[in-house]
Formats: structure tokens, C-alpha cells, sequence
């Protein structure tokens, strides 16, 4: 994983805002480790492509980013409304 970090955060991206998985399917802060299932649900259909469930968790992060006031999604990003608008 911080091989491909490390490409990404070297990108030159304007107007851009990478979201990572990491957090929605890897739990680093107790088990130091990533699931592709829960014991009734699977969130992989194989290595590369997620089920209706796991594309359901990426989707929900991705609204609640989508959906926050301005003044949360500064501070979450670390950059404003107006630059991605200019």
C-alpha cells in the first residue's frame, strides 16, 4: 500500500481529491489489518472488484464528502470551495 501512497501523493493532480478505501475496509488502529468480507458479507467479488455491499460502504463515504457544508469540507480536505470552483 505504500508503494501505491507514494505514487499518488507524487501525482501533480489540480482541482483533485483522492479518496482512500484504506479506512472504509482496513481497521489499522486495533487489528492492523484489511477485511474483503464480514462473516455474513462479502465486499469483494474477487481481487479486484467490489459486490453491491462493498460498492453500498464506498458509496455512503462518498456521500457523506459530497454532502458536507462547506465549512466541514474545508476542514476535512484542507482546501476551499472556491478552488475547486475556479
Amino acid at each position: 500500500m505504500k508503494d501505491t501512497d507514494n505514487f499518488i501523493s507524487n501525482l501533480e493532480l489540480q482541482n483533485t481529491e483522492i479518496i482512500k478505501s484504506t479506512p472504509i475496509f482496513c481497521d489499522f488502529d486495533e487489528k492492523n489489518q484489511c477485511y474483503a468480507s464480514t462473516e455474513s458479507e462479502l465486499y469483494y467479488s474477487d481481487s479486484n472488484h467490489l459486490t453491491l455491499t462493498g460498492a453500498d460502504l464506498l458509496t455512503d463515504r462518498l456521500n457523506n464528502l459530497l454532502f458536507l457544508s462547506e465549512n466541514e469540507w474545508s476542514q476535512t480536505t484542507k482546501i476551499s470551495l472556491t478552488t475547486i470552483n475556479n
